[in-house]
C-alpha cells in the first residue's frame, strides 16, 4: 500500500471551538505533508508559531493593477484557487483532506485539476442545505448548492461525523459508500472517574448558539434552581445569542446561581468539566436557522469525564446519548421536561454515578482517540489505494 502523504486543509484550524481540528492535525501529524488554512481565520501573530502556510486574501497590489489596465482576467478567487493547487502540487501529496464542505465546494476547481484523491470532512453548518443565518435569516448557502457539491469531481469522496451527517449527504444523492462515517476520539482516563455526591454543579460548554438552546438552559435550570441550595449552573462559551442569553440570566430568579463565562481554551473547559456532576444543553432545530448538532463533541468531552449529558433529542447526538442508559434526552423544545430531569439528577447522586459511569465506558470503548485514528487512516487509505487501483483497471 502506498503511504500516506496528506495536504491537510482545515479552515480555522486556531478557533477555541475547533479543538477537535488540532487533535486530528497531532494525529496525522507524521502523514501531513503540508497543512494549509485561510488568513482570514488565523491571527497574524499565531503565523510564526506555525508552519500553516496560509491562503491568500486577494491578489497583490501589482496584480490589481495589471486587472485595473484590463491586462488579465484573473479575480481574487482564481488567485487563491491558482495558488491552492500550486502548493499541494508542489508538497508531494498523495490525498487531500479538507474540512467542511462549503469551503471544499470553493475550490471545486482545484480538485478538478488534482490528480489526486480530496476527501471532505463535514461537520454540520455545511450539510444544513437551506441554513439561514442567525440574525437576517437570509440563505448562507447559495441556491445551487447542493447541486455544486454533487458537481464535485470523482476523485472527491466525503466523512460524515455521524449517522444524521451521512444521511443528510445520501438525501442529496451521493451514495453511502463515499461518505463514511468517522468517530470523532477525546482524551479519557483509562481508570473510572471518581464522583462526589455534594456537587451539584451543572455544565454549558459550547457556543451560544440557538440550536445548542443557551437561553432555554438557562431557562430549565431556573426552575429547578431553588429546590438544591447548592446548585449551580456554569455557562462557558460565546456566540451570536450572548446579548439573549444575559438578558435571560438578568431575568431568572435564581440568577445568582448562575455563572456565565466566555470563550474557554482547552484548560479551563478541563477545569469545569472536573468540578461539575452534570452537563447539559437544550439541542434542537435552530430556530432561525434551521441548524441541528451533527455531532456534539462537547458532549463527548463531557461523557469522557463521567458527567451524564442531558439535553434534547436532535441531530447526531442519538449516535451516543442513550435515554436513561447513559445520559437524558429530552423531547427539543419541552422546557419544562428539560429542568425535570435536572432536578431527577440533582436530586438523586446515585443515578447521577450510574449514568456517568456509563458515559464515561461509552467513551472508553468507542470515542478514544485512537479510535479516531484507525477511522481517519482507514478512510483516508482506501482513498488514496482505491484510486491507484482504479487508475490501474483504466490503465
Amino acid at each position: 500500500m502506498e503511504p500516506l502523504k496528506i495536504a491537510f486543509v482545515g479552515m480555522g484550524q486556531h478557533y477555541a471551538s475547533h479543538v477537535w481540528m488540532r487533535r486530528m492535525h497531532e494525529l496525522l501529524a507524521d502523514q501531513i505533508v503540508v497543512s494549509i488554512d485561510d488568513c482570514r481565520n488565523t491571527r497574524y501573530s499565531q503565523r510564526a508559531l506555525t508552519t500553516i502556510q496560509l491562503v491568500p486574501r486577494k491578489m497583490s497590489r501589482v496584480m490589481r493593477l495589471i486587472k485595473l489596465l484590463g491586462l488579465t482576467t484573473r479575480t481574487h478567487a482564481s488567485t487563491r484557487s491558482e495558488w491552492m493547487l500550486r502548493v499541494i502540487s508542489r508538497s508531494g501529496a498523495n490525498c487531500v483532506l479538507v474540512h467542511f464542505l462549503d469551503y471544499a465546494v470553493q475550490f471545486a476547481d482545484v480538485w478538478k485539476k488534482l490528480d489526486l484523491p480530496v476527501v471532505v470532512h463535514c461537520h454540520g453548518y455545511d450539510i444544513t442545505w437551506q441554513l439561514k443565518h442567525f440574525e437576517t435569516a437570509e440563505p448562507v448557502h447559495p441556491p445551487d448548492y447542493t447541486d455544486q457539491v454533487l458537481a464535485l469531481g470523482n476523485n472527491v469522496s466525503f466523512i460524515a461525523n455521524s449517522t444524521f451527517t451521512q444521511q443528510r449527504l445520501t438525501k442529496i444523492g451521493v451514495e453511502a459508500s463515499r461518505a463514511p462515517i468517522k468517530r470523532f476520539g477525546v482524551p479519557v482516563s483509562s481508570e473510572p472517574p471518581t464522583f462526589d455526591s455534594a456537587c451539584k454543579t451543572i455544565l454549558y460548554l459550547g457556543r451560544l448558539a440557538s440550536f445548542k438552546g443557551p437561553v432555554e438552559t438557562v431557562r430549565a435550570f431556573d426552575r429547578v434552581a431553588g429546590k438544591h441550595n447548592a446548585c449551580r449552573l456554569e455557562l462557558a462559551g460565546d456566540g451570536p445569542l450572548a446579548l439573549e442569553v444575559d438578558q435571560a440570566i438578568d431575568a431568572c430568579l435564581h440568577r445568582s446561581m448562575i455563572h456565565r463565562h466566555g470563550a474557554v481554551d482547552v484548560a479551563q473547559g478541563d477545569k469545569l468539566r472536573s468540578r461539575s456532576a452534570v452537563f447539559t444543553a437544550h439541542n434542537q432545530v435552530g430556530k432561525l436557522t434551521g441548524q441541528q448538532e451533527a455531532f456534539g463533541v462537547s458532549l463527548i468531552e463531557a461523557m469522557a469525564n463521567g458527567l451524564p449529558v442531558v439535553t434534547g433529542r436532535s441531530g447526531g447526538l442519538v449516535d451516543f446519548v442513550r435515554h436513561e442508559e447513559n445520559g437524558m434526552l429530552f423531547d427539543s423544545g419541552d422546557v419544562s421536561g428539560h429542568a425535570d430531569m435536572l432536578d431527577e439528577l440533582l436530586s438523586n447522586w446515585l443515578k447521577r454515578q450510574k449514568l456517568g459511569l456509563a458515559a464515561w465506558e461509552t467513551v472508553r470503548e468507542n470515542y478514544q482517540i485512537e479510535n479516531e485514528r484507525e477511522d481517519l487512516l482507514r478512510i483516508l487509505d482506501e482513498a488514496v489505494n482505491g484510486t491507484r487501483q482504479a487508475h490501474r483497471i483504466a490503465a
